[in-house]
């Protein structure tokens, strides 16, 4: 803005009785240092980061001065464990991450129980908020980010603590489903192990559905009745029956 006003300054002397050229010359100062002025204050505009919501602070990475690079974090977000608790200005709200295979289980508005490491024999409310339109990938697992109102138990549950959720969907009568030790994958298909005639365990493809608690529902593949393996008849490997 300096550099702005002493070419003005300059531009003013020059109309007092200068030629033309050097008038010209003196605007071209004035137009250029006004371009300056608009480069530099759109730099300290993206010096500034500012959050998509109002919240608490509750951790600062970087000091006033401190110098930071693009690898700097700025929050932990996209890192945050499996079920965490972020602290928001209107209260608080579960950051989880879902995994592919069961995102389409899960809608906006969906009722939540909330388990809190802390208070393991109380059972909170939740809602489902917000499910990220984008996946992220972590150790080779696509997930999505799910947020979720909490709607009992505020004054309990605090900013950082560790929840297990339970996300409630419509019930579902005469499922049949099988413990989910008994899913194995054989070259990117699903399936279980069930014996043949000769009680040896061979790979039978399965389509899978909800998964509640320890069990899993099964769609397609096997019927109510049928024989499944838990564990790997004596003598057999498992290598040996998916074949990778």
């Amino acid at each position: 803005e300096a550099a702005v006003a002493e070419a003005e300054a300059q531009l003013a002397e020059v109309r007092n009785g200068t030629r033309v050229e050097e008038i010209d010359k003196a605007e071209a100062a004035v137009a250029e240092a006004e371009a300056q002025v608009r480069f530099y204050e759109s730099q300290l505009e993206d010096s500034i980061v500012r959050a998509p919501f109002t919240g608490i602070i509750t951790q600062r990475y970087a000091d006033p001065g401190a110098f930071v690079t693009p690898a700097t974090s700025a929050s932990t977000a996209s890192g945050a464990t499996s079920t965490s608790i972020m602290a928001l200005a209107k209260g608080l709200e579960v950051l989880a991450k879902v995994p592919e295979a069961d995102i389409g289980q899960i809608k906006p508005g969906q009722t939540v129980e909330i388990v809190a490491d802390a208070y393991p024999d109380e059972v909170f409310e939740g809602r489902v908020k917000l499910i990220a339109p984008e996946a992220v990938r972590e150790r080779d697992v696509t997930l999505f980010q799910v947020r979720l109102d909490i709607e009992t138990g505020q004054e309990k549950l605090r900013s950082g603590m560790n929840v297990d959720l339970t996300f409630l969907g419509e019930k579902i009568d005469n499922a049949l489903v099988v413990p989910t030790v008994a899913i194995v994958t054989k070259k990117g298909q699903t399936g279980v192990l069930i014996p043949d005639d000769e009680n040896k365990a061979q790979f039978r493809e399965v389509t899978i559905g909800a998964t509640i608690g320890n069990k899993i529902q099964i769609l397609e593949g096997v019927d109510a009745g049928d024989k499944i393996f838990l564990g790997l008849p004596e003598g057999q490997k498992l290598e040996d029956i998916i074949g990778d």
